[in-house]
């Protein structure tokens, strides 16, 4: 029985090559597998003239119980529904590609929620290349329009992230469109900066631009927990800028509590 997605497709003529993997129903999933895809790094990119964070994804051994990490998949994630109430994603930033998953994180870090790396494999994600009709992608279509677009909304979602005066201080921010900033910006339970030294890569763009390896570290103990503060306006965007400790982080000074999970790499 063929899949409704390899039905949207059948009109246009037959399509073997794509039908491979489309039948979902059909493809058993290993749920407790030696090893496992997971994010295990992340990295600062140029793109065009702004800047983003794009994470690599890496095979690791399947950790023996759910692992604390820093990092969000966007095609992978499970909460309670309030996390949509309380972090929704942002109706104002079209076409986002690299920064969504970074984006999303930061911002619930912020508001105070971890996350976990499952001990087991409960779902299979069909990822393919873009080419193909089972996978649409918005770039694929109108792209001369669209990648202005996108490029304003990559300034905007920075700015959320109070990151405009280290990655954009070009642009005049009140050409922003920064419609429900405080709705779709930082919480105030972390700070940002903070969540920048827990992954150990720097948002500004001189800095360290690979984090460290870590699946060693998320395949067996995870992070350490990064403490939960009272709510308070530290995220005041304001007074964002002057609170990044820029020296510091260029050399990727990490808190000495957590320096030896940090520290450890993967080759």
């Amino acid at each position: 029985r063929t899949s409704e997605k390899w039905q949207d497709v059948d009109h246009v003529g037959k399509c073997d090559a794509c039908r491979r993997k489309d039948d979902q129903e059909r493809v058993d999933v290993d749920v407790t597998p030696e090893y496992q895809k997971a994010i295990c790094r992340t990295r600062r990119v140029q793109v065009g003239r702004t800047t983003s964070f794009k994470h690599d994804v890496n095979r690791m051994k399947r950790p023996p119980q759910p692992t604390l990490v820093p990092f969000l998949a966007a095609g992978f994630n499970f909460a309670s529904g309030k996390r949509v109430r309380e972090v929704p994603y942002d109706a104002h930033s079209l076409f986002l590609f690299d920064g969504e998953e970074t984006s999303l994180a930061v911002r619930a870090w912020t508001h105070g929620y971890d996350f976990y790396h499952p001990d087991r494999d409960v779902v299979s994600h069909l990822y393919i290349p873009n080419k193909s009709p089972l996978r649409p992608v918005f770039w694929t279509e109108d792209w001369a329009s669209r990648s202005r677009i996108q490029f304003w909304t990559m300034l905007r979602v920075n700015y959320l992230l109070g990151l405009h005066g280290l990655l954009d201080y070009w642009v005049n921010a009140s050409l922003l469109d920064l419609r429900d900033a405080r709705k779709y910006g930082l919480g105030t339970r972390r700070r940002a900066v903070d969540y920048w030294s827990y992954v150990g890569v720097t948002p500004d763009r001189e800095g360290v631009e690979w984090s460290p390896g870590r699946c060693n570290v998320f395949s067996t103990t995870g992070l350490p927990a990064f403490p939960v503060a009272a709510p308070g306006s530290h995220n005041d965007y304001a007074a964002y800028d002057a609170a990044f400790p820029v020296d510091e982080m260029r050399e990727a000074v990490v808190d000495a509590r957590f320096a030896k999970q940090f520290l450890l790499d993967v080759s």
